[in-house]
Formats: C-alpha cells, sequence, structure tokens
C-alpha cells in the first residue's frame, strides 16, 4: 500500500479543521457523535424488525427509495456512456 502524499495530508488536515470548526459551533463532541451514531443505527435496526410483520410498509419504502436511487443510478449510467464515447 502506498503512503498518501504530503498534499493529501494537508488537505486532510485542513479539512478535518474545518469540520471541526463547524461540530464545535453546533456544541457538538465525539462522544455525543457516537452516540447519535449508535442511536441512529438502533433507530434502524428496530424499524427493519417492525418491518418483518409488515410486507406493505416494505413494499412502501423500496419505492420511496427507488424515488433518489433509480434518477441517480439513470444520471451515472448517461454519465459512463458520454466518458465511453469520448
Amino acid at each position: 500500500m502506498r503512503l498518501p502524499s504530503l498534499w493529501t495530508i494537508a488537505r486532510l488536515l485542513v479539512l478535518s479543521f474545518l469540520v471541526g470548526l463547524v461540530l464545535a459551533w453546533l456544541g457538538l463532541t465525539p462522544g455525543q457523535m457516537v452516540a447519535r451514531v449508535l442511536d441512529f443505527g438502533r433507530a434502524i435496526w428496530m424499524t427493519v424488525v417492525g418491518l418483518i410483520d409488515q410486507p406493505a410498509d416494505i413494499v412502501r419504502l423500496i419505492l420511496l427509495g427507488a424515488v433518489v436511487v433509480v434518477p441517480l443510478w439513470l444520471l451515472g449510467a448517461v454519465w459512463q456512456a458520454l466518458r465511453r464515447r469520448r
């Protein structure tokens, strides 16, 4: 594995600093962020487990997600086709 260049490390440091500023401005700490991610994961898990008894909700969620996923996939496919033509 190749080590990142100094330019990449510098960009990561600057980006980390900027994100840290925003998070500090929002009053978030690393512990709070971990707790929020865990709470979010727990909420998703409970939603998935709850859907096992309700197949109609599974279809509804698939259609809801397809509204975003299918157009993005289509744009990506068109983009790839245009890049291949060059």
